[in-house]
């Protein structure tokens, strides 16, 4: 449910086949895939549960994913609760790339990351920092509304969101999960981190300009366009 006048946006809902979803229906062995996504850890009641090793069910599935080859990655939801160090923590030994938005790592970390004008650049590498001390192995992305920061354990990069104009923004409901996508994207096609950035705010930007998930997540090139039109905020 988006607000008509500011485009915020929130959620309803219904679970149905997700929270029925379990390990035994995911099988590796005849996959030609070389990536596992998960979208929205916290929201799939089977795989959230524990299981016999006293972890999430879906540690055990991205642990399988692994041992076949295929990189991981996760995102979760914007949950109030305490469900973040029982369910998200106990998985990042087991992921390669995790997303999270500035609220969700500051669920994960306990820290202050600010927010707007007082957003805390500073703040955010220390958080990605800690989440890959805590098992990540390759790359924390954490993004928000100014940009999006992403850090290995070697190096990290700020991009900053597409300076889009207030008029196009109809609805945030899936700016993150296509920032998600161009960023995969990016790594899927072995390109340099910076550009899987970029590509991830401008994707982000096409889904402002709807009111659905993904009607204006159009091609790279049409994404990649939006940057090039309209710049970006400052950095």
């Amino acid at each position: 449910m988006t607000v008509r006048d500011t485009g915020r946006r929130t959620f309803f809902h219904q679970r149905g086949a997700n929270a029925h979803l379990a390990p035994p229906h995911i099988d590796f062995s005849r996959t030609s895939a070389r990536h596992l996504h998960i979208g929205y850890a916290l929201l799939l009641d089977c795989l959230d549960a524990a299981g016999p090793d006293g972890r999430p069910r879906l540690a055990a599935v991205l642990r399988a994913a692994r041992q076949t080859g295929l990189s991981t990655s996760i995102d979760c939801v914007s949950e109030h609760s305490d469900r973040f160090g029982a369910v998200i923590a106990p998985l990042l030994p087991e992921v390669d790339i995790l997303f999270a938005n500035d609220f969700e790592a500051e669920k994960l970390t306990g820290l202050d990351l600010g927010r707007g004008a007082t957003l805390d650049k500073a703040a955010l590498v220390k958080a990605a920092q800690i989440l890959i001390s805590r098992g990540v192995h390759q790359l924390v992305v954490i993004h928000c509304p100014e940009g999006v920061l992403a850090a290995s354990p070697a190096e990290h990069f700020w991009q900053p969101s597409v300076a889009l104009p207030a008029e196009l923004i109809v609805g945030a409901a899936g700016a993150g999960d296509a920032l998600a996508a161009g960023v995969l994207y990016g790594c899927h096609e072995g390109w340099r981190l910076d550009r899987s950035l970029e590509l991830g705010v401008c994707a982000a930007a096409a889904s402002l300009r709807d009111v659905t998930c993904s009607a204006k997540v159009e091609t790279v090139a049409a994404c990649l366009a939006l940057g090039r039109i309209y710049g970006y905020r400052a950095p």
